[in-house]
């Protein structure tokens, strides 16, 4: 359950984008052992902040992981992740950072270490610490080289040289992300951004056959995203691509494919 995690996730977010779940005794189960969740509970805790996630019911998402939370160093990765995504989105910076950090501290899992990293990194971006976000990109590149959200940490590591002024050091990791992932979203942000406004959408399924894109838009449909069928002609072929949402902003992008993805869908975020 690695991305959303992840945007929505962002999007995640970019970039992006899981937490706690509803106060119904018919959705949760405590074990004897006080404070210790049962995998029904943690499934179904997990299931309804994702749900207030995507409906943008961030202080919703953060009551949940409040009045469920894990006592001691226990933590539930998933849960944490997505109460730091929605802290972000309140503007409550320090405490995404302490969501982030439990996930750093105390997980005895790697799965969500990039993530939660690049976590921290976004709450001081978007504090206009660029500096300190910066050092929080670069320990990303150092600890996780192989983490398929590094094209987003090159991207955002020049945005953090532009905003500091250091316009060389900016192109330098420019030049490392057209070099090194020419076919990524990020690669393509940098051609876009010279053009006018750009919007992202985040893509869930490309079918030849239109019955099976509908299919998909349906069952997304119902579960109240608002998705989109493109037709795309390419020479004698015609391909029906499933998109999510239109979006102004990158980290509501990855924050909507990261719930996406942690539904089980694979995404990709296009402009």
């Amino acid at each position: 359950m690695k991305k959303i995690v992840i945007a929505v996730i962002a999007v995640l977010s970019v970039c992006i984008f899981s937490a706690e779940s509803f106060a119904g005794t018919g959705y949760f189960n405590r074990s004897a052992s006080r404070g210790k969740l049962t995998r029904t509970y943690k499934s179904s805790a997990l299931n309804k902040a994702e749900k207030a996630f995507i409906e943008g019911e961030y202080g919703e998402v953060v009551n949940i992981c409040n009045d469920y939370s894990v006592e001691g160093d226990r933590v539930n990765d998933e849960l944490q992740y997505i109460a730091g995504r929605a802290l972000l989105k309140l503007g409550r910076f320090d405490e995404a950072r302490n969501r982030f950090s439990k996930v750093v501290n105390y997980s005895k899992s790697d799965a969500l270490l990039d993530e939660s990293y690049i976590g921290l990194a976004d709450s001081y971006y978007l504090e206009n610490n660029y500096e300190k976000a910066k050092e929080y990109y670069e320990k990303v590149l150092r600890y996780f080289p192989d983490a398929d959200d590094i094209p987003i940490v090159y991207y955002r590591l020049g945005e953090c040289c532009v905003q500091s002024g250091k316009k060389s050091e900016a192109d330098e990791y420019s030049d490392k992300l057209l070099r090194l992932y020419p076919d990524s979203l990020e690669a393509k942000l940098l051609a876009a951004e010279k053009s006018a406004f750009v919007t992202y959408s985040v893509q869930v399924g490309s079918f030849g056959k239109w019955n099976n894109a509908k299919k998909l838009h349906d069952e997304l449909k119902t579960q109240g995203f608002d998705v989109n069928i493109h037709t795309t002609v390419m020479g004698p072929s015609r391909f029906y691509r499933v998109r999510v949402g239109q979006y102004g902003s990158l980290n509501d992008a990855e924050d909507m494919a990261r719930g996406l993805r942690n539904k089980g869908y694979s995404v990709k975020i296009y402009p």
